[in-house]
């Protein structure tokens, strides 16, 4: 995923090129790689990990006792969210305002459909923690902090002709390729309002026959945004801070946040990667908005996709990003993307 001025850009289409000896094979490693990141740089990313894992702490506490009433209800219990504590009714209002509506009525069909998809959000954010808490030891995962492992040479020191084709230069890379990068007008470099993407699944090396390929997840962040990221974290802004506040009704929106410090980068990114969250990694929905296209980004492309396509909100980056970072700032309801503050 890009991030430009809030819309999405699509991926890069990998281009498979002729295998080249490794450097430094996967392998022979047993730890997450990094690479362009100053020590400023890691700490940062080390507090944002952290960060991330105490977030999701709170949004999966939320999830489950939504889930818990849910399944009650489903299960022919009198309830009316209007009698919960208002904690658990924001809850249900925000899982509503991204994912779509919880309940359908008694007797109706789409009431399971509805508590499966708060069990795929609750089984996503133990895929994720899970993913956190293995996060510097992943021999499959590797995170630069600059684009500058893709390259206009060739690995035989010839130039690329092709605007937006870049040689992947990776050193843990036994299988280097030329990758496109037209559909997305570039990469970090190439554009300087894009923040960072996520390669889910890169081939590392040509299979051996009869063995599955090896693949790993590759997050590079983008070089215009990680020093800005790196003095917010230094300065004390952080995601914990700001959710810290009680913000008054409509001062702020759910928008401001996203892309704003590592953490929120890292939320939304590592959502792609298979080798953090596993097979069911989210992708980039498309917009339902009429008249707006592109990805599903920013509240009203995901607002407007949990009201038309339920199925598809869950498996979009951007709802899940917007949702843990609802729950955790809870303080205020975000259920209209702007702020409100609980009782």
């Amino acid at each position: 995923m890009y991030r430009i001025s809030g819309v999405a850009v699509a991926y890069a289409q990998l281009v498979t090129a002729a295998p080249m000896e490794s450097k430094n094979p996967l392998n022979k490693r047993a730890s997450t790689y990094t690479q362009y990141c100053t020590p400023n740089d890691l700490l940062a990313l080390q507090y944002a990990v952290n960060e991330a894992k105490e977030m999701l702490s709170i949004a999966a506490m939320r999830t489950t006792d939504l889930g818990n009433w849910l399944q009650n209800l489903n299960n022919g219990a009198n309830l009316n969210i209007a009698n919960e504590p208002a904690l658990l009714q924001s809850t249900a209002r925000t899982f509503e305002a991204i994912f779509g509506t919880l309940w359908y009525g008694a007797g109706s069909t789409k009431n399971s459909d509805a508590l499966q998809r708060v069990l795929f959000i609750h089984n996503f954010i133990t895929s994720f923690t899970n993913g956190l808490n293995t996060f510097w030891n992943n021999a499959n995962f590797e995170l630069y902090c600059t684009d500058d492992w893709l390259s206009y040479t060739a690995p035989d020191l010839s130039q690329s002709t092709t605007q937006f084709v870049y040689w992947d230069h990776r050193t843990t890379s036994t299988n280097q390729a030329a990758r496109d990068f037209r559909a997305s007008g570039g990469i970090c470099r190439d554009v300087p309002t894009y923040y960072g993407w996520v390669d889910p699944e890169v081939e590392n090396s040509p299979p051996v026959q009869g063995q599955s390929p090896q693949y790993t997840s590759v997050l590079t962040l983008c070089q215009s945004y990680v020093p800005g990221w790196t003095q917010k974290y230094l300065a004390g802004t952080t995601l914990k801070s700001l959710s810290n506040v009680k913000y008054a009704q409509g001062a702020i929106s759910l928008d401001a946040f996203q892309g704003s410090t590592f953490t929120s980068a890292l939320l939304h990114e590592l959502s792609h990667a298979l080798t953090i969250v596993g097979s069911q990694y989210l992708a980039d929905k498309a917009c339902t908005v009429p008249g707006k296209g592109g990805s599903a980004y920013g509240w009203e492309c995901i607002s407007h996709l949990a009201t038309s396509s339920p199925a598809d909100a869950i498996h979009n980056a951007d709802s899940w990003t917007y949702y843990v970072t609802a729950l955790a700032f809870q303080l205020n309801d975000w259920s209209t993307g702007v702020s409100d503050p609980m009782p």
